[in-house]
């Protein structure tokens, strides 16, 4: 009932914003019309993941099998595996290469390491007699080894790699070198002619 002499109380108008049936408005999560679900687009897995890693990569086949069950468990979208993979290829996979390499530098370095030692310590060919195994060793490649552009490789091959510090490596050229040095006479010159040191080390030429 209204009093004589007093204005009615004005009648707020309607937020459009409000549910009809007396809610509160609804908001961008809830379907409102605001935006949609961010996380909406993340899901529903496509009946074959396709990958292009770009330029400089390589995608692993092997590796993604292993991977894609836990994708599709997830019900993952294309885009949110794209996300993950290229990711992992762009950020991690470098890392641990990187790190593989490292680890193999170090492991190879040590092996070389541990041929010399073993070289040092063998009786036949270390210790005192490290000096002369050198020697035969380097008379047998001297003989057999030509000095040419081949040659000169596989000398740094040797060097580089380590082999030449392999107490099996050292055996084997220095009992040939010793070979070479009982020879003291060319056989075929007809006259018995004592080898010089020269042809001794490098063998006859002509």
């Amino acid at each position: 009932m209204t009093l004589l002499g007093a204005d009615p109380e004005p009648k707020a108008d309607p937020d459009p914003a409000a549910d009809p049936e007396g809610g509160d408005p609804k908001s961008p999560e809830e379907g409102g019309d605001k935006g949609e679900d961010p996380a909406a687009s993340l899901l529903g897995a496509p009946e074959k993941y396709e990958f292009d890693l770009g330029e400089g990569m390589t995608f692993d086949q092997e590796a993604f099998d292993a991977i894609e069950p836990v994708l599709r468990d997830m019900d993952l979208s294309q885009d949110a595996a794209n996300k993950i993979i290229g990711g992992y290829a762009e950020k991690v996979m470098p890392v641990l290469q990187q790190r593989a390499e490292a680890q193999a530098a170090e492991a190879g370095q040590q092996l070389i390491a541990d041929w010399a030692k073993e070289t040092l310590a063998d009786a036949e060919v270390g210790g005192a007699r490290l000096n002369e195994s050198k020697a035969l060793a380097a008379r047998t490649i001297g003989r057999f080894l030509p000095n040419d552009k081949e040659g000169q490789q596989f000398r740094t091959f040797l060097n580089e790699s380590g082999l030449g510090n392999h107490p099996q490596m050292m055996r084997m050229l220095s009992r040939i070198g010793r070979e070479l040095g009982e020879a003291k006479a060319d056989p075929g010159n007809g006259g018995g002619r004592a080898l010089t040191t020269e042809e001794k080390f490098y063998g006859r030429k002509g």
